[in-house]
Parts: C-alpha cells; structure tokens; sequence
C-alpha cells in the first residue's frame, strides 16, 4: 500500500525498503516512496479534539516531514519526539496543533517528561517544524508543559508560533545548546497565577537556560521574534516577584563562547524584554512597547553587540548592566549603538529604577565594566528620574545624551562608596537638574521648593537654600518639573508654576473633587525661557489651599536645559 493505492511498485531495494516500513495509526503496515506525507494520510484526524500524537509519532519514527493540512486544527495528547535527521512537519497553510490539557497534565516541573513538552529533538541534524501554531488547550489548573524544544541539534528549521501555555519550566518555545540554522517565533498569551511551585519565570522563547553538556546555542538565527503577552497574577507576583521575560539568552558563572543573531525583536506587555547572560550575540534592532525592564545584560554577559533599541512606555532602566556576584565576571565589553525612549518611568512595577540606562548592582561582587551607548534620546518621560544612573562598575560610556520636555535629562546618580562615574562625551549644551531627596511641608502659599541634590555646569548654578536657578551669562533654555504629594485632602488644590524672571511661564493645577485624600504627582510640561544676563533667575513654586502640605521625595525633581 503506498499513498493510499495498493498494488502499486515499490522502487525501492530491499535494504531501503525495510528501513522505510511502518505502521500507521491503525496498525497497517506502510512501505513509504518519498519523504512526504498528508497527515491524514496516516489518520490524523483534524478538529482539535482526536489525539493524534500516535501519527506525529509515525511521521517521525520514519523519518519524513508531515504535512498538516491548511485552516486545520489537530489535538495532540503526548510527546512526539525526533528519531532522525531531516524529518519534521510543513503546515499546507495556517495550520494549529492543541495540547491537550488532561494529557499535558503535568502539575510540577518534569523536564521534558512525554506529558510535558509537546514536540521534543534531542542530538539530530536539520529538525524542521515550519508555520505551525502550537496551542495549549484553554484550561484552569496548573500545568507546566513546554510547547516546542529543541536541544544540541543542528541546523534548525523552525518557524513557529506558540500561545495558550502557563507555569511552563523552561520556554514556551526552547533552543538549548544547537548550532547553526534558524528559529523563528511568535509567542503571545501565555499567563500564570499559580503561588505552590518551588519557583516560576515564564519566558516565551528561552535559549540555553538548560544547556547540553555546557555547550552554548551558536550561528542560530532568531530572524525577527515577537513575543507580546505574557504575564502573571497578583498571588504568582506575591510568591515569585513579576518573573516574565520575552527572550533570553541564558548564560552562567562564565560567559559562554555563543553567538546568535537577532534581526529585530519585538517585546510587548511583558515584564523584561531581552535578558542576555552569554557573550557575542549580535541584535539588529529592538522595539519595546509596554515593558517594564527592556534589555538586561547581566551575570557574565560580554562582548554583545545591539543596534538600536526603540522603547515605548517603560517602567526603567530601558537598559541596564548588570553586576553578579553568583557569576565570576560581571556584564563587559558590550556596545549598544542608540537609544530611543518615549514615557521611562511611565509603567510602575516591582524594583522600578526609573531611568533609561543603568550600571548597577552596587553591592555585587563582579560589577558592569567597560560597556559602551553611544547614544541616548528621551523625550516625553516626566515621571523619568534620570537618564544615566551609575552605581557599579567603571569604565563604562555614554557618549551622547539628548532629550526634549522630560525631567532629569542629564543626571548622573553615583551612589558608589568608591564613585567611578560614568564617561558622558556629549550632551545637551547645558543642564541643570535638582532633585528632593527629603521631604518638604508646605504651610505657606506660594512656596519656593529648596532643592536639596544638583547637577551643575559652567552656565548656571542652582542654590539649595533658596531653590533659585541663577544664570551666569545670557541664555536660553527650557525648563520642566515634577511635585509629588503623598495627601492632597478632598476640596483642596495643588498647583505648580515656573517663573523666569518673574515670568509665569508654565504651570499646573490638580483640584481634589475626589471622596477622600489622594497620592497626587504633577508634571509642568517644558517651558521655554530666555535670560538675558547673569543674576537673572528661574525658580519653581507650589500654591495649595490646604493649610499643611507634604511635598514628597519620590518624582519630585526639576530640569532645566540650555537650547
């Protein structure tokens, strides 16, 4: 029987034919001519409720690719694992698979156990499984089923897309340890809210958490992933801390001598987007939309290259350098080419540093060195409480930093008991930015804010007593604030103004119609100024009726910048 016909020849030598013979789901034997097949051929039965795993099986067992048919949906109830090199399954269109929720039951993590992963290659050459969307069926209780894994194989044919999945081990989608070829993937909806296993991190495409033999993935093109999402519960956030990442380059206590390439990456609605951990990755481009932590470079990462990283809405840093002290050599050597970041700091989330590039890890052991941005621009970030901070490491550079209408547009925050600052070769032509670090009371209406932490420059200075901006020769510029306070009781009002010159140049008010006192935080959009000599002045006052105001220290700076 061959393709459904009987009696028709096999032209196939003995040898040959014996090693293409074997049963279909049915249990009749095939002799097989070519290394293509229908599905259905062998009994595959669409609809997303027969399982169909045996045929999977079947197809890899005789080492040929599947063809699944166009618009179908298959269920599938257990592992199907590669047994041969250049064997996989082709969709004929736009073809789905369903995990079966009561087959892929696994409640703890197991590996890749045959209830927890739904297509498993382990050691073979040329595994292929292209445009196919793997699902996990809809379900309630806690399953921890991977979706596709791919482990010390070589060049890869993949382009997949995976969804439906929860409190999975390692990645909906998993590269570990394989050389050369591609891995493209489009992993979306995927969420948790489970609080009993040891530990939970949900990442949409994972390479190398769980290496063969200490071997890292190599030569593998990721092509332009998106992974958008993917998120987890208030009970799964309480038990873990907000542990979703869209990919990740895994890496250990030396950086691994890897290198993939990525051409752009796409992250939304995850908590980190990028977390590379090895060295030698090259990423063209990087878009962020709606994430709170962009790109971490941490533990021995090294020697990583990444083009331009475009950020949307973040909670901060959109990049941070990371320092370890569970590695032997902290995050070196990598280069990003430009930053562009609109709303940092716009996103609150667990452990926000609201910046758009860190060096932290101040009390690591192995702190972020010689790492390089050569350029950084933010605009319409008010909530942002610096572009660079600068708490670790040394020989670090950010060689251009520009900005319009947000707050803290040139700071260097060093908190280093040893402080290493970070080298800016350029930035805005002056800039001068006051920060409240202890919180002030209000009695009296208007109040002039005393700034008490201040970036200064050879145009201006900033007096701390007085909170008066002082130009020391004719200028033009533009200047920003944000006030922050913890209570603002119903029926009252909080108003910020910015004078230069005794100019009102900007200004906003919040009334408290509200049935209760409320957290407020104001933010005076840039406005522009224009000194003429030294002596002149710009200060920032608040105005409420309430008769004791507390201005507090969180997002309650000022900047002023030379145009």
């Amino acid at each position: 029987k061959q393709n459904g016909v009987t009696g028709q020849t096999v032209s196939q030598s003995p040898s040959q034919l014996a090693a293409a013979l074997f049963n279909d789901a049915n249990g009749i034997q095939w002799a097989l001519v070519g290394d293509v097949v229908v599905v259905e051929t062998l009994g595959a039965k669409s609809g997303g409720v027969i399982d169909n795993a045996l045929v999977f099986q079947t197809v890899l067992n005789a080492g040929i690719i599947g063809v699944l048919g166009n618009n179908k949906s298959y269920a599938t109830g257990s592992r199907s694992s590669w047994v041969a090199n250049s064997s996989g399954f082709i969709s004929g269109g736009k073809s789905k698979v369903v995990m079966l929720e009561a087959s892929f039951n696994a409640s703890a993590y197991a590996g890749y156990a045959a209830n927890n992963v739904g297509f498993y290659a382990e050691g073979f050459d040329n595994p292929i499984f292209k445009g196919i969307h793997i699902e996990f069926e809809s379900h309630t209780g806690l399953r921890t089923a991977n979706g596709l894994a791919l482990r010390a194989c070589t060049n890869l044919d993949i382009d997949v897309e995976a969804s439906g999945f929860s409190s999975m081990q390692h990645g909906a989608v998993v590269v570990d340890s394989c050389i050369g070829g591609r891995c493209y993937a489009h992993v979306h909806d995927i969420t948790s809210n489970d609080n009993t296993l040891p530990s939970m991190q949900l990442t949409g495409l994972e390479v190398d958490e769980n290496r063969v033999s200490s071997v890292y993935s190599k030569d593998v093109d990721f092509g332009s992933p998106i992974i958008e999402n993917i998120t987890l519960g208030a009970a799964a956030i309480t038990a873990f801390g907000y542990q979703t990442d869209g990919m990740t380059f895994a890496g250990g206590a030396t950086s691994g001598t890897g290198g993939c390439s990525v051409n752009v990456l796409t992250c939304r609605n995850v908590y980190e987007g990028l977390d590379i951990q090895s060295s030698n990755h090259m990423v063209g481009r990087i878009r962020l939309k709606d994430v709170n932590i962009g790109v971490k470079i941490i533990h021995a990462g090294k020697n990583n290259t990444i083009g331009a990283i475009e950020a949307d809405r973040t909670g901060g840093p959109v990049v941070e350098f990371g320092g370890t002290s569970s590695a032997s050599e902290g995050a070196s050597n990598n280069k990003i080419l430009s930053i562009n970041a609109r709303g940092v700091g716009d996103i609150t989330g667990t452990g926000n540093i609201t910046s758009c590039v860190a060096f932290s890890g101040s009390s690591r052991t192995f702190k972020p060195t010689n790492n390089t941005v050569e350029s950084v621009k933010v605009v319409e970030s008010p909530l942002m409480t610096a572009v660079v901070i600068d708490e670790a490491g040394s020989n670090n550079k950010v060689l251009r930093v520009d900005g319009l209408g947000t707050v803290g547009v040139a700071i260097i925050d060093i908190v280093q008991t040893d402080p290493k600052p970070v080298y800016i070769e350029k930035l805005l032509k002056s800039a001068t930015v006051a920060t409240l670090s202890v919180s002030q009371t209000i009695t009296s209406s208007p109040t002039r804010i005393a700034w008490d932490t201040t970036r200064f420059d050879s145009q201006s200075e900033m007096n701390l007593s007085t909170g008066q901006f002082t130009a020391k020769a004719p200028m033009t510029g533009r200047v920003s604030a944000t006030i922050r306070t913890p209570q603002l009781d119903v029926g009252k009002y909080i108003e910020v103004r910015v004078f230069a010159e005794g100019s009102d140049i900007s200004s906003e008010r919040h009334y408290n119609s509200s049935g209760g006192a409320q957290e407020v935080t104001l933010s005076v959009a840039a406005g522009l100024f224009k000194l003429s000599g030294l002596g002149e002045l710009v200060e920032v006052l608040v105005y409420t009726d309430q008769a004791s105001l507390i201005v507090g220290t969180a997002r309650s700076s000022m900047s002023i910048d030379e145009i």
